[in-house]
C-alpha cells in the first residue's frame, strides 16, 4: 500500500523518485505497526516545496520523519533530497474494529 501511494503522490507532482532501501516495519506498539521508506528525489525548491505543501495537506495518512536537502553540484537549480516516509497500520487483531472493509469489521 504504502509504495503504490508514493508512486501517486510523485506522479502527481511530476516528480521522479527512487526508493534507496526496502520497506521497514516498526511493530513495537501493541496496536499498530509504522512502515517506513526511504526516498530520493532530485527537484528545483519551488517544485519540491510544492510537493511538500501537497503531500502534508493528503487525505491518506503519509509523514515525512526525515529529510535531507543538498544543493546538486551538476544541475543549476536542482537539489538532492532524501526523505523517509512513514506511515502507520493497525495491527490485524485491531483491524476488523476499525475498518468497515476487513472480515467481521465495524458496520
Amino acid at each position: 500500500w504504502l509504495l503504490r501511494q508514493l508512486v501517486v503522490v510523485f506522479r502527481e507532482a511530476n516528480l521522479t523518485h527512487q526508493v534507496s532501501a526496502t520497506q521497514t516495519e516498526d511493530t513495537s506498539n501493541s496496536s499498530y505497526t509504522v512502515a517506513s521508506v526511504p526516498v530520493t528525489v532530485q527537484a528545483s525548491f519551488n517544485d519540491f516545496g510544492r510537493f511538500l505543501a501537497d503531500f502534508e495537506s493528503r487525505k491518506q495518512y503519509l509523514r515525512i520523519s526525515e529529510l535531507s536537502l543538498e544543493k546538486n553540484t551538476e544541475s543549476l537549480g536542482q537539489n538532492d533530497i532524501s526523505l523517509r516516509i512513514n506511515t502507520i497500520f493497525p495491527k490485524e487483531k485491531l483491524a476488523p474494529t476499525l475498518f468497515k472493509d476487513t472480515p467481521g469489521g465495524a458496520k
